[in-house]
């Protein structure tokens, strides 16, 4: 809250005053881009007895049923 009235007058006094956005640094934005790239390997798929349906076109009893069956058969 301070620094914004600071800046708010600042620019009051002179008005040229340009205020920017701190730029982060390029290996701080890598290691950000590497930890999300590693969140994101294993989206989409598909995990043992889990049967998918992206369409949500099966019920939830057909789903649970599927998924049922395929833990008493071993799975695919």
């Amino acid at each position: 809250m301070m620094k914004e009235v600071l800046i708010v007058l600042l620019q009051w006094v002179d008005p040229s005053v340009q205020v920017c956005a701190p730029v982060e640094a390029p290996e701080a934005v890598e290691r950000a881009d590497e930890r999300s790239a590693r969140a994101m390997e294993d989206m989409g798929k598909p995990q043992p007895g889990r049967i998918v349906d992206p369409w949500g076109s099966l019920s939830d009893a057909q789903r649970e049923a599927l998924e049922r069956g395929a833990r008493r058969s071993g799975g695919q």
